[in-house]
């Protein structure tokens, strides 16, 4: 069966070898109206067995891991002022993130690639976010690593989670909730996240519907990735660029950044095209200037 995209494009260049009997414009018209209709209600038809369809494939196949949301590791000082961080000491993170692709399981990618110290994750857990700090109840999951629920990740090293059982949705938000019981030194973060995050007083905040949480930021903190079991079919797009893809001067907390309007409107078609958008830029990043950028601990000029 042809897909969606095959079927528009034979259509489109069919239709410029309609020819209509020249009996009045009016014939032409009403014509070309059920032409039209007739195209329409082929398009829907399609569109509907072929969400049908990746919706049997979501639980059917085995699937596979694909990113449903990214944020590129930078240093935690950079040499220009503000932009710094010092780090946590016994603390909650709760880092909200946007979803691109949804999925049936869940797992995380925590980073300490700019750390100088070992960092001690707690605890962590994943959920979905109602409002603000808040999680739906019921949707709380404690996350483990290698089985266990605290894991240390060595300078420059990273983890992923064990998988969780978690209805994902697409194009919407989670809270990610990592606590950090001793001093971690400068944090590996990603500081231009144009979304509000939350860090909390002393103490492990990680599974309480809605923390204590005395402060807001807008960058994220050793949380690198998200990733969902999803249908063998789906595929992820990674959006590279510099501070244009991070978002800047779009508003906050509206995911107005370019990449999510293009994961938006790859939403609708995915049923035929099963391809999702996740962004991984890096602020200042170059890859055509001759300007030297910082990128995973390395000067790069290009």
């Amino acid at each position: 069966m042809k897909s969606t995209t095959q079927f528009l494009a034979t259509l489109g260049s069919n239709a410029r070898r309609i020819r209509f009997p020249a009996t009045g414009s009016r014939l032409r018209r009403l014509a070309l109206t059920v032409a039209v209709i007739a195209a329409m209600a082929l398009v829907i038809g399609g569109l509907a067995v072929n969400r049908a369809a990746l919706a049997n494939d979501r639980h059917d196949d085995d699937g596979h891991w694909v990113g449903t949301w990214s944020a590129s590791p930078v240093a935690p000082d950079l040499g220009i002022p503000g932009l710094s961080n010092n780090g946590f000491n016994n603390q909650t993170l709760r880092l909200i993130v946007h979803t691109s692709i949804g999925g049936d399981d869940a797992r995380v990618r925590i980073s300490n690639a700019f750390g100088t110290n070992a960092l001690v994750i707690g605890a962590a857990h994943i959920a979905l976010r109602s409002a603000g700090a808040a999680i739906v109840p019921g949707s709380d999951r404690a996350l483990t690593f290698s089985g266990a629920p605290s894991t240390t990740i060595p300078p420059g090293a990273l983890v992923v989670s064990d998988p969780v059982e978690l209805d994902v949705p697409a194009l919407g938000d989670l809270a990610v909730s990592i606590f950090l019981p001793g001093k971690t030194g400068p944090a590996t973060w990603h500081f231009a996240g144009l979304q509000t995050s939350y860090i909390s007083s002393t103490g492990d905040f990680t599974g309480s519907t809605a923390a204590p949480f005395t402060t807001t930021t807008q960058a994220w903190f050793f949380l690198t990735g998200v990733e969902v079991k999803a249908s063998e079919r789906t595929r992820a797009i990674v959006a590279m660029g510099d501070s244009i893809t991070d978002g800047t001067n779009s508003t906050p907390d509206t995911n107005h950044r370019w990449p999510n309007f293009l994961a938006s409107g790859c939403s609708p078609i995915t049923s035929s095209w099963p391809y999702w958008t996740r962004a991984s830029p890096v602020t200042g990043f170059c890859m055509t200037s001759s300007a030297p950028t910082r990128w995973r601990g390395s000067t790069v000029t290009c």
